[in-house]
């Protein structure tokens, strides 16, 4: 190889590693942006976290409705929700839930809205008119609540008295309200 060719050979050689150089700096350069980007990311998911924590217990607990300000905070609450006995619910949703559509969880005592659609003589004014009371659902049957009604249908998984009638409709329900808190009782 003469003087000429070698110095050729060692110049495309310092183009090649330069080359190199300029690559790697730019790949490393990409490394540290998408670093940052997802630092970044990571730090949104973190407020938007924090924000959801805060808001819970604020969004509807009947259509989970909740609204973003102009700069895409939660707002708390609109012009179509309000509170009810501690629950945030929307005034254009009912809270009776139909029992043709969704059924509570067995044993819970709810609030139910009934119908007779057969009543004994002497309740003939009750025929089809709504009742309200409270009951559980327990094995694709209702029973009227009461604590010793809970307890028969936890141990014996029967209880034929409080049976609901089978001229008896069940047509809605609901969750029973909070108890009230602790204070309540200290000031009375």
């Amino acid at each position: 190889m003469t003087r000429e060719e070698a110095i050729k050979h060692s110049e495309a050689v310092m183009d090649c590693t330069a080359d190199v150089a300029d690559l790697l700096e730019k790949q490393q350069n990409k490394i540290r942006d998408l670093e940052y980007e997802a630092q970044e990311r990571e730090k949104t998911v973190v407020h938007h976290q924090m924000q959801w924590q805060a808001a819970e217990m604020f969004i509807c607990t009947m259509c989970g409705h909740f609204d973003y300000d102009i700069d895409g905070n939660i707002v708390y609450g609109n012009k179509d929700c309000c509170e009810i006995v501690g629950y945030p619910y929307c005034k254009k949703f009912t809270p009776w839930i139909p029992a043709s559509v969704r059924l509570p969880k067995e044993l819970e005592p709810v609030n139910v809205v009934w119908v007779n659609h057969n009543p004994a003589p002497y309740y003939r004014y009750m025929k089809d008119v709504p009742q309200k009371a409270t009951a559980v659902y327990y094995r694709e049957k209702w029973y009227w609540w009461s604590c010793g009604c809970e307890d028969l249908l936890v141990e014996y998984s029967a209880n034929e008295t409080d049976q609901v009638d089978d001229d008896v409709e069940i047509t809605h329900w609901q969750p029973l309200p909070e108890l009230p808190k602790e204070d309540f009782y200290e000031a009375n």
